[in-house]
């Protein structure tokens, strides 16, 4: 193996350390585990497995959380953004934040996904706190007006478990043109997939150009947070305890019966919780009444949400993305009844 080659793997795993290892069999994104155990995410650990990564037949992900520090806090080295709402739209979104980060001396680097769509990523120069990685991602975004359905880490602490992991760029076995890393300065008129960096350049470039912990965490104090969504009253539970009793149709049966199992055999508890919404929306739900029977049958069925620090705001932002595609002209006419 050249040096240039050993530069690269080295430089490959040091920018993308986290918690847990996965791995990408046959499309899935599930934990890698050997005998068993779950194989950490280390430096040293990613060096072996990175070579089958970027040259063999094992596309490789990372869980960001590192396990918790003495002082109790969830540390990354890594934060990115997903964007899934076609080329065309992410990139300019990723274009738009990048611009954000750059001013801010963060330097950031926009990948085109596995299908459609960008991630964005951004590495520290030394482990930072998981809620600051996160919170300076969420504020760049803020400031942009960019999506943000998906930040990672998507959580500031995994409470005991290993949070949400993402691929990483530039797997042996990809879509031609995709999952590698593009030049932020091409693409003006459409998306540059053919102006992508060579895997060696672009870890030479990225692992030189890590960020210091302290333009993250000035970021961070930027992020203006949502308001808290209020805990309901007493009637209003009583009214949810009505309304339970009224579900009918495709809410009902989602009710009594759950997520569907997916074409690999895989519960699909967001899009349960999606449809239902929107059948509610067609029964004529109030906004509010909707919230409160999606969190009661998210508890129901697998507690996605419930328990999490978020929990409220994510399935209020659920809820009102169910609205927005409900209220769709072409879901009116018949759709959402097709979901």
């Amino acid at each position: 193996m050249g040096e240039r080659v050993e530069d690269t793997i080295r430089e490959f795993a040091e920018l993308h350390q986290g918690g847990r290892l996965a791995q990408d069999i046959d499309g899935e994104f599930r934990p890698w585990k050997l005998d068993g155990e779950p194989v950490p995410a280390t430096a040293a650990v990613l060096r072996d497995a990175a070579l089958g990564h970027i040259d063999g037949q094992t596309p490789l992900g990372v869980y960001p959380i590192a396990d918790p520090a003495a002082a109790g806090d969830s540390l990354v080295r890594w934060g990115a953004v997903d964007w899934d709402v076609g080329d065309e739209d992410s990139f300019i979104h990723a274009v738009n934040t990048h611009c954000v980060l750059s001013e801010l001396d963060i330097a950031a680097w926009i990948e085109l996904s596995r299908s459609k769509g960008c991630h964005l990523w951004v590495y520290a120069n030394e482990w930072v706190s998981a809620r600051v990685m996160r919170e300076a991602m969420l504020a760049a975004c803020q400031i942009v007006d960019a999506p943000v359905t998906e930040i990672y880490p998507k959580q500031p602490t995994t409470n005991g478990g290993w949070g949400n992991g993402l691929r990483l760029p530039y797997p042996a076995i990809r879509p031609m043109g995709r999952q590698c890393v593009v030049r932020n300065d091409a693409g003006r008129y459409g998306i540059p997939v053919m102006d992508a960096y060579p895997l060696g350049e672009w870890t030479g470039l990225a692992h030189a150009n890590r960020t210091d912990a302290e333009p993250i965490e000035a970021l961070a104090h930027r992020y203006v947070r949502p308001e808290p969504v209020r805990a309901p009253s007493a009637p209003v539970r009583a009214l949810r305890s009505h309304h339970e009793g009224d579900l009918k149709g495709l809410a009902n049966h989602i009710w009594n019966n759950g997520p569907r199992r997916g074409p690999k055999g895989n519960y699909d508890r967001s899009a349960m919780m999606h449809t239902f919404a929107c059948e509610l929306f067609r029964q004529g739900y109030l906004v509010s009444s909707i919230e409160i029977l999606v969190a009661h049958l998210d508890r129901r069925w697998g507690k996605k949400y419930s328990g999490r620090e978020d929990g409220a705001q994510r399935i209020k932002e659920l809820v009102s993305r169910a609205q927005s595609i409900y209220n769709q002209p072409s879901l009116l006419e018949g759709e959402s009844r097709a979901r």
